[in-house]
C-alpha cells in the first residue's frame, strides 16, 4: 500500500472516529515504529503545538508555557458545564476551544465588534448594538413571512404596481397581527 492509500484510509478512519463526539473536536493518529525513527506515521487535523501540549497534560507535565497569551472572551461569556457548546466554546473562531488566544486576536476582536456597534448607530456600547441585531433579526422574519405571502397572493403576471404595494401592507398588516397573536399565545 502507498503512503498515500494509506493517509486517505486513515483520514477516512478519522473522520468516522469523529461522528462519535462533539463538534470541534480534533484528531491526531500517531503511528511509531521505535527501530525506525525515520518511519513514523502523523496525520492530524490540529496544530502539532496543542498535540504535544495535550499528551504532556495526559503525562502530567506541565506544558512549557505559552508566552503571549491571554483568555479568550468566550471564557467571559456566563456559561456553565452543562453549556452544549463548551466551556471555553468549542464553536469560538477566535481561540478554536482551547480558551486561550493572543491579545492581537482580542484586539482585532473588540474592533470589530466597535465597527459593528458604530454601524448600526450604537458606537458607545457594542453589546447594546447586539439588542438591535436581534431586533433587526426579528424584523426581518417578520418582512420574510409578509414576501412569502406577497409571492402566493400575486399570481397574475399583469399585476400593477399598485396592487403589489397595496397587497403587501395588507400582508405587513397581517404578518404583524399574527406575530403579536403568537407572542400573546406564548405568554
Amino acid at each position: 500500500m502507498s503512503v498515500h492509500e494509506a493517509t486517505q484510509r486513515v483520514a477516512d478512519c478519522m473522520d468516522q472516529i469523529l461522528t462519535n463526539f462533539k463538534d470541534g473536536a480534533k484528531i491526531t493518529v500517531l503511528v511509531r515504529y521505535p527501530e525506525k525513527p525515520n518511519a513514523d506515521f502523523c496525520l492530524t487535523d490540529d496544530d502539532l503545538d496543542e498535540v504535544i501540549a495535550m499528551v504532556q497534560r495526559r503525562k502530567g507535565e506541565t506544558p512549557s508555557p505559552q508566552t503571549n497569551v491571554v483568555p479568550c472572551p468566550c471564557t467571559l461569556i456566563e456559561q456553565d458545564e452543562d453549556c452544549p457548546i463548551g466551556y471555553p466554546s468549542m464553536i469560538c473562531g477566535v481561540c478554536k476551544g482551547t480558551g486561550n488566544t493572543t491579545p492581537e486576536q482580542v484586539t482585532a476582536l473588540a474592533c470589530e465588534m466597535i465597527k459593528i456597534a458604530s454601524d448600526i448607530g450604537e458606537p458607545e456600547d457594542p453589546f447594546a448594538a447586539w439588542e438591535s441585531i436581534d431586533l433587526y433579526k426579528s424584523q426581518h422574519a417578520q418582512f420574510r413571512k409578509a414576501l412569502d405571502k406577497i409571492s402566493g397572493m400575486i399570481d397574475d403576471e399583469s399585476a400593477g404596481f399598485d396592487d403589489a404595494i397595496e397587497t403587501a401592507t395588507y400582508a405587513l398588516r397581517l404578518a404583524k397581527a399574527e406575530s403579536t397573536t403568537e407572542g400573546s399565545d406564548n405568554g
